[in-house]
């Protein structure tokens, strides 16, 4: 077996689930359905909603990566994180630039409400060190975070998803900016 763990009898019954979802799970394959269907993406968050929403995303994120205030100094237990993901994207440069290939990073586009409410502390201690460190081991980096081009609400379905316009947009503008990066390598 490829995957440590996996033996045959659950390959069968996965296979079944995906052959048939009605008969596995009639209930969870309906909710699986509605979920797939387009929603109208025309209507936009009020600002109170966005607000709420970036406020909500902060929250999460705070409680995921046990930060109390956005602009304090860097736990001792974030900096070990920090430190050991920092080893490991400058690992994974150096392995793309041993096979000939140009690593870039990419930080998507948020909405305003979002972006505005990342200190530049949190920003330095938590984004940029990481980013710097790679660019120096030779990363390429791209930072849509505050691009004014994406601040438009009608490109978000919420302060941070991008709604498929939104995606478009920002896919064509990453496209044109890889391809002009590649020129200039040229």
């Amino acid at each position: 077996m490829l995957i440590r763990n996996y033996s045959e009898k659950t390959k069968k019954r996965i296979m079944r689930l995906v052959d048939n979802p009605f008969s596995v799970s009639p209930i969870r394959a309906i909710l699986r359905m509605l979920r797939d269907i387009p929603n109208d993406e025309s209507s936009t968050m009020s600002i109170t909603t966005r607000i709420d929403d970036a406020s909500r995303y902060l929250a999460s994120w705070k409680t995921q990566f046990s930060v109390q205030d956005l602009s304090a100094p860097v736990s001792s237990k974030n900096a070990n994180s920090i430190a050991i993901n920092t080893a490991l994207l400058e690992d994974i440069v150096r392995f793309c630039n041993e096979r000939g290939l140009k690593p870039v990073i990419v930080i998507p586009p948020m909405s305003q409400e979002l972006s505005s409410a990342l200190t530049p502390d949190f920003r330095e201690n938590y984004i940029f060190r990481l980013v710097r460190n790679a660019q120096e081991a030779g990363a390429i980096f791209l930072n849509y975070m505050d691009d004014l081009r994406f601040c438009a609400c009608e490109l978000y379905k919420d302060t941070y998803l991008l709604n498929k316009t939104g995606q478009i947009v920002f896919s064509q503008q990453l496209i044109n900016d890889l391809n002009l990066i590649e020129e200039g390598c040229k």
